[in-house]
């Protein structure tokens, strides 16, 4: 049912404008990065305690689960 919602949506659109287009490229850009980054931290094992194995939690990405 979604994918019927989705497809008659896209056929009802406007056409989509430079900044538009720009921005769009900009978001899929960011998820492309999310998604490398999203892997790569699944590949990485925990231990017991939530920290990562291994690696001192020194800020970025880890900082929120210490």
């Amino acid at each position: 049912m979604n994918r019927h919602r989705i497809a008659s949506a896209q056929d009802e659109q406007q056409p989509v404008s430079g900044p538009e287009r720009a921005r769009i490229r900009e978001l899929e850009r960011e998820n492309a990065e999310l998604r490398e980054k999203l892997a790569f931290l699944k590949k990485v094992p925990l231990t017991l305690s939530g920290r990562h194995a291994g690696r001192e939690n020194r800020g970025g990405l880890l900082a929120d689960a210490a």
